[in-house]
């Protein structure tokens, strides 16, 4: 199996991709523009809110000319992570995108579109997890994340969000 630890994608379409050495990225940049500025819908909202991360930290991270990256694909033999657009509706209130690392959480998408981050657990996760095929693309989308920290909002971390019925 050759691709990419990780892959953003919109519709099926690739615009953004962790390489095999889980250190850079290669990104089409108007593909990326465009799926960040998408309107929000309930299928969307995780690759959206991810596209918004990935343009935060343009100037932030190290990237690979795209054309190479495709002559690097077949280093990578393991299974590739993504997002893209949701095939169903999601549950009411649900999140919408879960970073964990050992069944602890430390980032997500939330059910509105909007991130709620444990920062603490990403930077470790980021400059720990890059010694298994397992966590490369976790701590390579963590990276990412920590790239983008100054130039994104995200809201308060509520292990018990409201429930769709439920005033705020």
């Amino acid at each position: 199996m050759a691709g990419y630890p990780f892959v953003l994608s919109y519709e099926g379409d690739d615009f953004a991709r962790l390489n095999f050495d889980g250190k850079s990225w290669s990104v089409k940049w108007d593909k990326a523009l465009n799926v960040r500025f998408e309107p929000i819908t309930l299928r969307n909202r995780a690759i959206v809110a991810s596209a918004i991360v990935l343009v935060a930290a343009r100037d932030n991270f190290y990237t690979t000319p795209w054309e190479q990256s495709e002559l690097l694909a077949s280093k990578w033999d393991h299974s590739q992570k993504g997002i893209d657009i949701r095939e169903n509706d999601p549950e009411p209130n649900s999140i919408q995108f879960n970073i964990s690392n050992a069944g602890e959480p430390c980032a997500r998408v939330n059910f509105d579109g909007t991130w709620s981050i444990k920062w603490d657990h990403v930077d470790i996760i980021a400059r720990t997890q890059k010694d298994n095929w397992r966590t490369l693309a976790l701590a390579g989308f963590c990276g990412l994340l920590l790239a983008a920290r100054d130039n994104f909002s995200i809201v308060p971390w509520n292990d018990n969000p409201p429930k769709e019925d439920e005033d705020e």
